[in-house]
């Protein structure tokens, strides 16, 4: 397993939800992950990063606002906790 290691400085971590932030669901930041590198762009532009045969996984777990400093084989991570997301939601 690859890990790609990356730092978000701190004015650009988002702080809450991006209508807080005037922003609509889609205009949230994206990173695209290549063997060519990294790309950085919008998730309303995430078509124009797929080609046929790409996996996209969609993350639904509603996440709760607490992150905790860990440490995982060796390294230090961030943790961040999660629930069940309600299907009837």
């Amino acid at each position: 397993m690859t890990f790609v290691t990356f730092a978000v400085p701190t004015e650009q971590a988002a702080s809450g939800p991006p209508e807080t932030r005037g922003l609509e669901r889609d205009q949230v930041r994206l990173m695209v992950a290549t063997l060519d590198g990294i790309t950085h762009s919008r998730f309303d532009h995430l078509g124009e990063h797929l080609v046929p045969g790409d996996l996209v996984v969609v993350n639904t777990s509603a996440t709760l606002p607490a992150a905790v400093d860990a440490t995982w084989r060796g390294r230090d991570v961030v943790a961040h906790f999660s629930t069940r997301l309600d299907p009837t939601t």
